[in-house]
């Protein structure tokens, strides 16, 4: 294949990385010869791909190279998420104080440090920690929900149904205040339907009720304009009327 074509398919490649089609994007990618491209923005295009299909070695083979030249932070977090993946724990240990170093007020530094805790099994009194730190930093419905998941499993009623509380205040609806829902009416000892549920259900309702009316209106309008003309029929009967819209109050 020629360079011209090469350039082509490349080009295509970052549009299906900005899409987030990332096994398009492979399949593209294994058409070219990779190491022509040397420019940071392709080997990240290339990399990000690879991440977010599972082929962590190769992620690893074009990262290595990058952090010898250009150890940004984002580079860093990728070695550090591909160490995990691939469970060298002690190099993701070395990456994560290095971008600890680099970034000592960015909230993802505590996410990196509870994923290596958790994978390296420390106790949940330590987990907790970590992720009461994140919280008081910046507070996430995913990272809040784990802290509620992990008080539960410590058996800290209290402190899970607070959790709890605050994911249900804080961001009102969606799957994981659904399930926050769920599990703060494990202590509660009542059964609660989540609140997406129930507002499925009340709109289900509403369309059968409109379906309803739609068909009780259209049986009745029938059965008036067949009655016998020598039948009597109330005056206010002898005509169906539909009902005339509500005018809007706007100007």
């Amino acid at each position: 294949m020629n360079r011209y074509k090469q350039i082509m398919i490349c080009a295509k490649i970052r549009e299906l990385v900005q899409k987030k089609q990332y096994q398009n994007a492979l399949d593209l990618m294994n058409k070219i010869e990779l190491e022509r491209f040397r420019s940071r923005v392709d080997q990240l295009d290339f990399i990000e791909v690879y991440l977010h299909t599972l082929h962590y070695e190769d992620a690893k083979d074009l990262l290595l190279p990058l952090y010898d030249h250009y150890p940004t932070c984002h580079v860093i977090h990728d070695l550090f998420f591909v160490s995990i993946k691939l469970q060298e724990l002690e190099d993701a240990s070395e990456y994560l104080l290095e971008y600890e170093e680099r970034a000592p007020k960015d909230p993802e530094r505590l996410i990196m440090e509870y994923t290596l805790a958790r994978d390296q099994g420390l106790e949940r009194k330590e987990l907790i920690s970590i992720l009461e730190k994140l919280k008081r930093e910046e507070y996430t419905e995913v990272w809040g929900y784990e802290l509620a998941k992990l008080y539960h499993k410590e058996g800290r009623k209290k402190e899970c149904i607070r959790e709890c509380n605050d994911l249900i205040v804080w961001f009102q609806k969606g799957r994981i205040v659904n399930k926050a829902i769920t599990l703060k009416q494990l202590y509660l000892g009542t059964a609660t339907i989540p609140l997406d549920e129930i507002q499925k259900e009340i709109r289900s309702k509403e369309e059968e009720a409109d379906k309803l009316i739609q068909e009780v209106t259209r049986v009745c309008k029938d059965l008036y304009e067949n009655v016998s003309a020598t039948e009597e029929i109330p005056e206010e009967h002898t005509e169906y009327h539909q009902p005339e819209p509500e005018k809007s109050s706007a100007l």
